[in-house]
């Protein structure tokens, strides 16, 4: 059954939730590359995890699978980087909204 077969009043709901999701993940991407654009001139804590374990020579952590579409590169601690390529390897899909950085930003 396609979504546009829903009662009109499910399908605006369905498409208020679709059209909230996609403003939550441009303003996660957003706030990603301006995180990325910090790590390269101070030292930050990981944007996943909240953890204070990342190297002070931001290249030597892990670089982030996630935000593919934000245009950033940005870096994480090794442990959320090994969690990552887990997650990606078991066909998971990951999202930006429940990184650290922006659940501190956006509770």
């Amino acid at each position: 059954m396609s979504y546009k077969n829903l009662c009109p009043l499910c399908l605006q709901k369905y498409e208020t939730k679709k059209a909230q999701r996609i403003t939550e993940q441009r303003l996660a991407n957003g706030i990603i590359r301006v995180y990325a654009e910090r790590q390269a001139i101070e030292h930050l804590p990981c944007p996943r995890c909240g953890n204070d374990s990342m190297s002070d020579v931001v290249t030597r952590n892990a670089v982030s699978r996630t935000p593919e579409n934000s245009g950033a590169k940005i870096f994480v601690c090794d442990e959320c980087g090994m969690r990552e390529a887990l997650e990606v390897f078991d066909g998971k899909t990951l999202t930006l909204l429940s990184w650290w950085v922006i659940e501190e930003l956006f509770p």
